[in-house]
């Protein structure tokens, strides 16, 4: 039974370093922003949380209708003494995306970023209101 606990939870961390491409760290450092999403008459309206990220780390763009939002922050630690160097990278992103109903504006989309909380305005097109009209028999 001692050889295949060794095997068994080799075949276990292979498993987690295969999901999502990469580590186990990887997965944990990639997160799924809390999202509020709201309806009014004129506009869609989207709040997405982004703490510890700053305007410059966020990517925002419309995809084959999808309204994709993403957040990419890397850092790097260094810590030397006379014997050795370490450094740390640390690197944390994340990505969202929505699909678009044919009745926004996607040209007249807006986004702005304050206090980690992503707002995005997402107006509505106008509909123009269908006249109808009586058609005379000749």
């Amino acid at each position: 039974m001692r050889g295949v606990a060794p095997t068994f939870g080799q075949l276990f961390n292979e498993m987690f370093d295969n999901f999502n491409g990469g580590t186990l760290r990887g997965i944990a450092n990639t997160s799924m922003p809390s999202v509020n999403i709201a309806e009014s008459e004129t506009l869609f309206t989207i709040e997405l949380t982004a703490p510890g990220f700053v305007k410059d780390e966020i990517s925002i763009s419309v995809e084959d209708d999808h309204l994709v939002i993403s957040g990419e922050k890397k850092t790097e630690n260094q810590e030397s003494t006379k014997k050795y160097t370490r450094k740390e990278f640390t690197r944390q992103n994340f990505q969202r995306s929505f699909y678009l109903p044919e009745g926004v504006a996607q040209e007249s989309i807006s986004a702005r970023f304050e206090n980690g909380i992503l707002s995005l305005d997402l107006p509505k097109k106008k509909v123009e209101e269908k006249t109808g009209r009586k058609i005379q028999l000749q």
